[in-house]
């Protein structure tokens, strides 16, 4: 029996209802995401007293952003901070002073943070408790509380005073255990530092099952000189990687990373013995990788940072395959150095690998030698090329301009908040104080219910 027209008529309307719902929102990857505070950046107030230096944006388990810094204030010792931030509000504050008093903590340095499988928040920093006596501390809360965790280490927090000489953490990351790794630098008794690199049971205590004790520090090249850990990530085979940079010659540093076996031995299946540096070979002294990235889909690393060249300084890029060698179907030899659009110098610090492949990093563009800053989103095609889908010629610049004369906006984070590349950092302000920032980029091919195309293992946890 033919169907009536009126019926006919009422499917197709249907059907062009449940399409229009189904299909993708339309934006131009890179723009500004206008359903995020009105235009697509927010900052904070000066009614937050004191600087920040942004560490970590997280993408909550509950959809929520989380900054995560440390504070430094004039007349109060300083803190851990974190902060809950929606698409319109900001919510749950935690303002975490270590114990020990304005007598006893001297100021805090550095704070990052990560989720574990559970849902719960922790923060890693460095503490000057006393003068000169910088200790690794970790602080794990009960999210979105800003409540500390008694199941850890007794009353949430622990502290990392391993030796007389200082003991200093830039980042950390968890396994599907609950374990934590904590990464950053070693003082030792000659004035050299090493790699320092902890790992913590669930408890919060050091997992004796990793080099013995729970810790060990590493001179990457042997050369017994300066290297420091700027960054960790866990490995789908649950191995991490930890990336920095080492000192090769006096004043001069390649970028490194290194990666242990679950047992803290050095992985001999990664570039031989486990250690994998890169020279960008632009004539200058300072190669450095401050954020790895680990791409689910293919296995390969990627190193973000900023390599030297005469009279300037350029983002760095170097992509490893699994066994630590340059990927040369990157950029050709595995290398990409490049200047953000406008800008006189570039350097990375955050990157991440979308769910295409693609690495979308950020740090900071400078207009001349020295002078103002802006915020700075890259993304670049699997091959090295800068992506001319993303803004103009595959970078985005972005102006808070708040300080009235000179400014200095610096991103030094990023995360994946639904598909959408979010990036945070700090900002200066007219009194000269940093306070936190965020803007968050649209993607096209966002679906109206959230997900990105690809494998969202990239950018959301993969346990």
């Amino acid at each position: 029996m033919p169907i009536p027209l009126a019926t006919r008529c009422l499917l197709s309307l249907l059907l062009c209802a449940w399409f229009a719902q189904a299909a993708p929102l339309v934006a131009a990857d890179g723009d500004l995401d206008t359903d995020f505070w009105g235009d697509g950046k927010m900052s904070y107030s000066s009614v937050y007293d004191g600087t920040f230096r942004v560490g970590s944006v997280l993408a909550a388990p509950d959809d929520r952003l989380v900054v995560v810094a440390a504070r430094q204030r004039v007349s109060d010792p300083g803190a851990l901070f974190w902060q809950r931030v929606g698409a319109t509000t900001l919510s749950t504050i935690c303002n975490f002073e270590p114990p020990g008093g304005a007598t006893g903590v001297w100021d805090v340095y550095g704070a990052v943070g990560t989720f574990d499988v559970a849902g719960r928040l922790l923060i890693a920093g460095t503490v000057e408790y006393g003068a000169g006596n910088l200790v690794a501390v970790v602080a794990r809360f009960l999210y979105p509380n800003c409540t500390l965790d008694t199941a850890f280490d007794g009353d949430g927090y622990a502290t990392f005073d391993l030796t007389p000489e200082d003991e200093i953490a830039t980042a950390i990351d968890t396994d599907i255990a609950a374990r934590v790794y904590v990464v950053g630098a070693k003082g030792l008794a000659d004035a050299d530092q090493e790699m320092l690199v902890m790992r913590l049971q669930s408890d919060g205590d050091l997992d004796p099952t990793f080099s013995g004790n729970g810790w060990l520090t590493l001179d990457s090249l042997g050369l017994a000189r300066q290297d420091q850990a700027m960054a960790v990530t866990v490995q789908a085979d649950h191995k991490p990687v930890v990336a920095g940079y080492a000192n090769v010659a006096t004043g001069n540093f390649d970028a490194v990373a290194v990666r242990f076996t679950l047992t803290g031995a050095l992985d001999s299946t990664f570039s031989g013995d486990g250690v994998a540096s890169v020279d960008f070979d632009l004539g200058g002294l300072y190669d450095t990788a401050y954020e790895v990235a680990f791409d689910f889909g293919s296995g390969r690393l990627a190193l973000g940072g900023s390599a030297d060249a005469p009279g300037t300084r350029r983002a760095s890029v170097a992509v490893l395959t699994s066994s630590g060698a340059l990927d040369t179907g990157f950029s050709g030899d595995g290398k990409s150095t490049f200047l953000v659009e406008g800008s006189d110098q570039s350097a990375l610090s955050g990157v991440v690998f979308d769910g295409l492949g693609r690495l979308v990093a950020t740090g900071i563009a400078y207009d001349g030698v020295s002078g103002p800053a802006d915020f700075a989103i890259v993304r670049l095609a699997p091959n090295g090329a800068l992506d001319s889908n993303f803004g103009p010629n595959g970078s985005v610049t972005v102006p808070f301009d708040l300080s009235g004369s000179t400014f200095h906006d610096q991103a030094t984070a990023i995360a994946f908040q639904s598909g959408r590349p979010v990036v945070g950092g700090q900002v200066r302000h007219s009194d000269d104080r940093f306070r936190p920032a965020l803007v968050r980029l649209e993607t096209a091919l966002v679906f109206a219910d959230g997900f990105d195309t690809g494998s969202t293992l990239a950018w959301r946890s993969w346990y």
